[in-house]
């Protein structure tokens, strides 16, 4: 996924900084409820097991006695527990001797091969019932998670608070960070604009660290040193350029002064040559005609 190329570095930072947190809130969030889902879960198995072993022992009587009532009197004893859906105890044949029931469950009872397990949405422990070391039965007891699920929407907007607390306190850590971040790319940029419109090449960035932010900044003082020193050298080029320039005017115009003396005036006497005469001439006559006048040359 690429992002819009109009948007400024620092707003892509904050929304990198928040996308990333976000998601790692949400797997903090996610993991924190599935672990306490098995966390749960493993205390409703110890529960399970304890009242297991409390049932078995009080049951070891009755199963040696062959006294069905007591044995499902000792399994009433599991109706003030909400989450025990039924119980039974077996005989050492497996034979089913005695079961309680929670009056709104049709589950039917079983004997099941393992000592703790799920079983649809029930959990079960099955342990054997002893007396004196010696197995004289089986207790089994399913229950259900009631407690996790009836506590579940509490842990949720417990969780869903705990991850709004948690952004909020992201986006301001990530606008800290991202000001830390931008803020030297941010003066560093003005001082290349200021000595874009102002040609002035002896302007600096500050070098507020030692990171790859310096060693940019570094990098871009040693550029304008460049810039300045180039700059130097073509305007002393066009100093001289134009000092010579001025030199070849100047020569040419005292060439051109000696040159139209040399034209109309002799070197060796000063005295003005035939040229001269023929241009004096030439005004006389114009003049004289523009005036009406006389004109007369006089040859020694």
């Amino acid at each position: 996924m690429s992002l819009p190329k109009t948007r400024s570095i620092r707003r892509t930072l904050m929304i990198v900084m928040m996308a990333c947190s976000s998601i790692a809130l949400l797997l903090s969030t996610f993991g924190y409820l599935v672990n306490d889902w098995y966390q749960s879960r493993e205390l409703a198995f110890e529960r399970l097991e304890v009242q297991s072993r409390i049932i078995g022992t009080n049951s070891v009587a009755a199963l040696v006695f062959f006294d069905v009532e007591s044995g499902e009197n000792t399994l009433s004893s599991l109706k003030s527990e909400h989450d025990i859906v039924t119980a039974a105890l077996y005989n050492i044949e497996n034979e089913l001797f005695a079961k309680y029931q929670r009056t709104d469950s049709e589950f039917e009872v079983f004997l099941p091969n393992a000592i703790s397990g799920d079983f649809d949405d029930l959990i079960y422990v099955s342990l054997p019932v002893a007396m004196s070391g010696d197995r004289v039965g089986q207790i089994v007891l399913f229950s259900e998670l009631n407690e996790w699920r009836v506590g579940l929407p509490a842990r949720l907007v417990t969780a869903a608070g705990l991850f709004l607390l948690s952004l909020l306190v992201v986006a301001l850590v990530s606008n800290f960070l991202q000001r830390v971040v931008t803020t030297p790319v941010i003066r560093l940029a003005n001082t290349a604009r200021n000595i874009t419109s102002s040609q002035n090449y002896n302007l600096r960035a500050d070098k507020t660290s030692t990171d790859e932010i310096g060693l940019l900044v570094d990098d871009f003082n040693d550029m304008v040193d460049e810039v300045q020193l180039r700059d130097r050298k073509l305007q002393q080029a066009t100093e001289e350029l134009e000092a010579k320039v001025i030199e070849r005017t100047v020569e040419l115009t005292k060439l051109t002064k000696k040159l139209e003396y040399q034209a109309f005036f002799d070197e060796l006497t000063g005295l003005a040559n035939r040229s001269t005469f023929d241009q004096k001439l030439a005004e006389a006559l114009e003049q004289q005609e523009i005036f009406d006048g006389k004109l007369s040359v006089l040859f020694l």
